[in-house]
């Protein structure tokens, strides 16, 4: 357990884990190596050196069967993450946590079937689909629906708990590990007018492993960390990245037209 920020210092190690681990499925060997749970807690005060998210980007560009990325959105779901880990062997589990205990967002079956499929539709769907990945960003994606739905725009939120399981798989391996691709369908479809990720990483990071999610960008946007630290507390952190619901919902009217509509027709 580290802060997200600190726990870089752990990559070298961990990747040489990671190294053995494929090494030996690629040749059938039996998992042999041990369960490794990697709990990063995130920070929104001091500077960049405790806010930086770049340990989960770095693990999310390893294969994702052997390293699993997750955003736990709560203690349920974080305790799932925990179990399932507890019963695997050769896998690592870097968990991204807040360090300040909130209220629960998904009850006991809800984060048993976001862990099984990696993300998970908190109401029904809508124009625009609101994705969140993080625990703040689920907040103000709800935020922002509620603000939207307000002036006549239907919208539906994802939580994506796990994004290296919606990627284009980059061996078997991997693609044995991917979320069945029914499930992605009815999740992510492709007629949805306008798709939001609000993640707690780099935008780029993210974009590049969910590829198969981009709808391109006049229907896509991002709102991420945007290296820009230095803040007291986490609300200031969303507010100097432009992550937070009142920098988000005027880009996206913006977006759809000064009616609101016009990219819904």
């Amino acid at each position: 357990m580290s802060y997200e920020a600190f726990a870089m210092k752990m990559i070298g190690a961990l990747r040489q884990e990671i190294t053995n681990v494929r090494h030996e499925k690629s040749l059938g060997w039996p998992a042999r190596g041990l369960f490794v749970p990697v709990i990063a807690m995130e920070n929104g005060k001091n500077e960049q050196s405790h806010q930086d998210p770049a340990f989960d980007e770095v693990l999310l560009e390893e294969m994702g069967d052997t390293v699993r990325v997750v955003y736990p959105p709560d203690g349920n779901v974080a305790m799932v993450c925990l179990q399932e880990c507890y019963q695997t062997q050769s896998q690592i589990w870097a968990m991204t946590v807040p360090k300040a205990t909130l209220p629960g967002a998904l009850d006991r079956p809800q984060a048993l079937q976001l862990v099984r499929d990696g993300a998970i539709a908190l109401g029904d769907g809508g124009e625009v689909q609101l994705i969140a990945v993080g625990v703040y960003q689920l907040q103000v994606c709800h935020e922002v629906a509620e603000e939207l739905t307000q002036r006549g725009l239907s919208c539906g939120v994802i939580y994506l708990l796990e994004p290296g399981r919606f990627r284009d798989p980059r061996d078997s391996m991997e693609a044995g590990h991917q979320c069945v691709a029914s499930r992605r369908a009815e999740l992510f479809p492709h007629d949805t007018k306008l798709r939001v990720f609000v993640c707690h990483m780099r935008p780029e990071v993210l974009l590049g492993a969910c590829r198969p999610l981009d709808l391109g960008p006049d229907r896509m946007l991002a709102f991420s960390y945007a290296n820009h630290g230095g803040t007291l507390d986490t609300a200031g952190l969303l507010l100097a990245n432009q992550s937070n619901s009142r920098s988000i919902t005027p880009i996206i009217r913006a977006r759809l037209g000064s009616s609101g509509r016009e990219l819904i027709k």
